[in-house]
């Protein structure tokens, strides 16, 4: 299977020299519109966006006999307003999933949570195998990955969802990841100022959660580190309003703008590709049922509210009033 699959390092990689390229290609010929630069000590080549448009885009990669191909769709145009001055490393990884419907209903189709988890690059093959052996030990061996949709019913004889929720507990705490959680439900009123019309619980939601990751990145995250949001793609749609969302992005309740370390670019990812989307899942499912539970709806398992409140919840980050969960009720 590895010889089919590509590595984080070589998706990162083959995205940031892709995009140069075509970038390049675009601008060829209205001048000077992307100064390069090789001055760093790792030898590395960089591009200044000087003045000019960028695209984003889903990359579609496959490898057939030690060569690999490259299909693009879905390109997304950012304004020059829109974007920092340097094309920079990324040393993080933001992996953000998603539960839930936001439907009108009565009962947990109505809730929408976002969650993401920060981990860094150079740690990313030491998480990969943890998640790896949170999968081996805990799920049946047909499943690929580890999804809240699958607990109960994909564990292994004697596992129970305190076991996943323990050790993904586990998992963040020993390696000091950072996570945030926000959740909402249709019909909540939207932040004074969001720049989208009539916004889906869906858009509140993604802004609330940026404003947190947000947040800590203006106050508490060391200055040298830049984040690419990694987003676990449903559809195209999907991934474009996400990508605009994180381009569009001011932080209304601090009247803050958005941290130069928080870059707007969006790669979709496949979650069995991704250690990251994996953990960002349970955090996601779980979180759905707690909130839906300590809301009084139906169709809440109680016993993964319980655990998201022992296991996960204390492993998130605070807000300025001391509070990890991010729930707007109203």
């Amino acid at each position: 299977m590895r010889d089919w699959c590509l590595s984080l390092r070589e998706g990162i990689a083959i995205y940031r020299v892709f995009l140069s390229f075509i970038l390049a290609k675009i601008f060829d010929d209205r001048g000077s519109d992307l100064e390069k630069s090789s001055d760093r000590p790792e030898n590395r080549t960089h591009y200044k966006m000087i003045g000019c448009r960028a695209y984003t885009g889903v990359i579609h990669c496959s490898r057939n006999n030690g060569s690999i191909k490259l299909h693009v769709s879905g390109w997304i145009l950012h304004e020059p307003s829109r974007l920092d001055s340097t094309m920079p490393d990324y040393s993080h990884a933001i992996f953000i999933d998603e539960s839930g419907n936001g439907s009108d209903t009565d009962d947990i189709n109505k809730y929408w949570v976002s969650a993401a988890i920060a981990i860094p690059f150079e740690r990313m093959e030491s998480i990969d195998e943890k998640v790896k052996s949170i999968l081996k030990s805990n799920f049946r061996s047909n499943i690929r990955e580890i999804k809240g949709a699958d607990i109960p019913h994909g564990l292994n004889q004697g596992k129970s969802t305190t076991d996943v929720a323990r050790d993904v507990g586990n998992l963040v705490e020993e390696n000091r990841l950072n996570c945030w959680i926000v959740g909402s439900h249709q019909g909540v009123n939207p932040p004074t100022g969001l720049s989208q019309s009539n916004p889906m619980v869906k858009e509140i939601v993604r802004h609330l959660l940026l404003e947190r990751i947000n947040h800590s990145l203006h106050t508490t995250f060391p200055g040298d580190t830049s984040y690419m949001t990694i987003w676990d793609i449903s559809d195209q749609q999907d991934l474009q309003d996400f990508s605009r969302s994180v381009s569009a992005f001011n932080d209304l309740y601090r009247n803050t703008p958005r941290s130069k370390r928080m870059v707007p670019a969006v790669l979709g990812g496949i979650s069995h590709d991704w250690s990251g989307l994996q953990i960002a899942d349970i955090l996601a499912n779980y979180g759905l049922h707690h909130i839906c539970v300590i809301d009084g709806s139906p169709g809440g398992r109680k016993n993964k509210a319980d655990d998201f409140g022992l296991y996960l919840k204390p492993r998130l980050q605070r807000d300025a009033r001391n509070d990890p969960l991010g729930w707007k009720r109203w």
